[in-house]
Formats: structure tokens, C-alpha cells, sequence
């Protein structure tokens, strides 16, 4: 804030003010969030005489969007291993973070997700976001669980990417959405002989004077 001194030797005068405030500095309002700054103006004459008026600033925040910092938002499941321990029946996870920050300290966040594909192995969730303050972090919790049994029909090193938009809303306008991307590997499975009625894994042989056959 500053004034120009009105011209001397005259009995009326002007005073100008000005005020210039960076941007930058009023990240912390949130959208319609109100700060007054009132600053007072003083003229003196010559015989010390005072007048004194108040200039009123308002301003006014808007909103800034939720941004993204160091996240975990890539994670590989694998098939067991062919004969291992609970192959077939296991329950295969995977887990991460989306990290965020907020310069509108008193926004209220919530979060959610919706797959980018259809079909999709095991089940995905999400938890709501932390609050933040001009302090903190705000997270994201995923996680992602699938049967191992889910994954028999992928061949050995071949990978199914399944992919989910998480998405960060301020409750102001502001969003940030990221993808969170699960890879699923698949394990070599043996062959397995299925038999059939009325096919046997037995057979019976006869002796005779001829020869033998099965």
C-alpha cells in the first residue's frame, strides 16, 4: 500500500494510493473466502492539524486445485507359482498412495474412482482423503485383491493392465485425477488330464492264443 503527498500551498488537495499484492499470496483463501485489509490515510497541514480517512481493501480467494506429489500408483500382482501353497485359492493384493497438497487450507476433500475398462480381474477400493492444512499431506489409500485362481488363464509372463482414474475433488471446482495401474502376471500352469464317462484310466486284458491288445 502507498499514498502520494498532495500538492503543497493549495487548499484542496488529492491524495492517490495505491495497492499491489502478489498473487501467489492469496493461495490460502479458498473460493469466495474474504480477507479486509483496511489501511488509514492521515493528512497533516502546517498547523498540524490531522484528517484521517480508511481505505478498504477486500480480497476475495478462488480456488486452486489439489496437486499432485510423490505417489504409488503403479503395482504388479503374479500368479503363484504352479503346485505352490493355496495356487488356485490365494488372495493376491496390491496397495499404494496418491499423495496431494492444497494451498486453499480450509477446503474439504473427497475422492473417488471409476475403472477405465471393462471386465476387470479382482476388486479395487479406495479410502477418502486425509484433510490438509498448509502442513500437511493429503492421501489416498488404494488397494486391489484378486483371486489367484482369477489368473490361471494367463500364460507364463503374460500381462493384463487394468487401469483406475482416482480422482480428487476440493468441493470448490478443483479436482486432480491420476490413473492407478494394476499389471497382472500370469505363472506357467501344467497340463492336467481330464477324463471323461465313459472313458476309464483302466483296461482290462485277456489271454488268448492270439495276441494281446488293449
Amino acid at each position: 500500500f502507498s499514498v502520494t503527498n498532495p500538492a503543497s500551498n493549495t487548499n484542496s488537495g488529492r491524495v492517490d494510493w495505491a495497492y499491489s499484492i502478489a498473487e501467489a499470496d492469496l493461495d490460502f483463501l479458498a473460493a469466495g473466502e474474504v480477507v479486509t485489509a483496511v489501511f488509514t490515510i492521515t493528512v497533516t497541514d502546517d498547523e498540524r492539524a490531522e484528517a484521517t480517512q480508511d481505505v478498504i481493501v477486500t480480497l476475495t480467494g478462488a480456488t486452486d486445485a489439489p496437486v499432485l506429489l510423490a505417489s504409488t500408483l503403479e503395482k504388479d500382482v503374479t500368479e503363484l507359482p504352479d503346485g505352490a501353497p493355496a495356487e488356485g485359492s490365494a488372495t493376491l493384493t496390491a496397495d499404494g498412495v496418491l499423495n496431494f497438497s492444497d494451498v486453499d487450507v480450509t477446503d474439504t476433500h473427497s475422492a473417488r474412482f471409476v475403472a477405465a475398462g471393462i471386465g476387470y480381474l479382482g476388486t479395487f477400493a479406495i479410502t477418502q482423503p486425509t484433510s490438509t492444512d498448509s502442513s500437511t499431506i493429503g492421501v489416498v489409500a488404494w488397494s486391489f485383491t484378486v483371486s489367484d485362481g482369477d489368473l490361471e488363464a494367463l500364460a507364463e509372463g503374460q500381462p493384463r493392465v487394468q487401469s483406475y482414474d482416482i480422482t480428487v475433488d476440493d468441493g470448490q471446482g478443483g479436482v486432480l485425477t491420476q490413473t492407478a495401474m494394476v499389471t497382472l502376471i500370469g505363472r506357467n500352469d501344467a497340463p492336467e488330464i481330464t477324463l471323461t464317462s465313459p472313458d476309464s484310466d483302466a483296461e482290462t486284458l485277456a489271454e488268448t492264443n492270439a495276441c494281446l491288445t488293449v
